[in-house]
């Protein structure tokens, strides 16, 4: 009988532990994100666009938008000379968690208006040139808060849109953007790249899809 008593509590003490356990893992895992946009300093900007020309490149290879490095070297050059052209209406950030002041990330973006061939139509979009998570703070929530906060930021500047563009292989990243309400722009969508677009104001300039963050 004391043998069976003791197991008997022993099993009562594993089985409270377990789920101590399990509710301090969901309490940390879902404590809210809040990240803060800071603005890069001089080097830092400059390892960003090394890091958006690189990464660029790998994604023009990889979707088969170019066959040779040369050319996706090219491409992605023609990107990070946007911001050498109007220059004080580009925004480049560095991403911090407020809880820990780490920094998580990187942010780039700009008037839709500084891309090349726009129509009237775009000129009171944004258009989010880059967002980069650092590996090890993937998968946190720290892009989704970072989106939803450049979001505001250019709301608040008269913005009525956001747009940006998706490689079709980066299911993950599709995944994401369309959880915060960005839908394909059909006209400008191939087998290899895609444009989404949000709406951040609606006709009457009320705000669209606020969310917290």
């Amino acid at each position: 009988m004391k043998n069976f008593l003791k197991i008997f509590l022993f099993c009562i003490s594993v089985t409270i532990c377990l789920f101590l356990i399990k509710v301090t893992h969901m309490l940390l895992t879902s404590r809210a994100v809040v990240v803060k946009l800071l603005p890069a300093s001089d080097k830092e900007e400059k390892d960003i666009f090394e890091l958006f020309s690189d990464s660029y490149k790998t994604d023009l290879l990889v979707s088969g938008e170019f066959k040779d490095i040369q050319s996706a070297t090219r491409s992605a050059k023609e990107g990070t000379d946007l911001r050498k052209k109007n220059p004080s209406e580009h925004r480049v950030y560095v991403i911090q968690d407020m809880k820990t002041n780490n920094k998580v990330g990187y942010l780039w973006w700009f008037p839709r208006s500084c891309l090349p061939n726009q129509v009237d139509s775009y000129k009171k979009f944004a258009h989010l040139g880059f967002v980069y998570i650092l590996e090890k703070y993937r998968r946190s929530g720290f892009m989704k808060a970072a989106i939803l906060l450049t979001e505001k930021e250019s709301r608040d500047l008269g913005y009525v849109a956001m747009s940006l563009s998706v490689f079709q292989f980066n299911n993950p990243a599709k995944a994401l953007y369309e959880s915060l309400g960005y839908k394909v722009n059909d006209k400008k969508c191939n087998e290899r790249k895609c444009e989404m677009i949000k709406e951040l104001v609606d006709d009457d300039y009320r705000v669209v899809g606020a969310a917290t963050y």
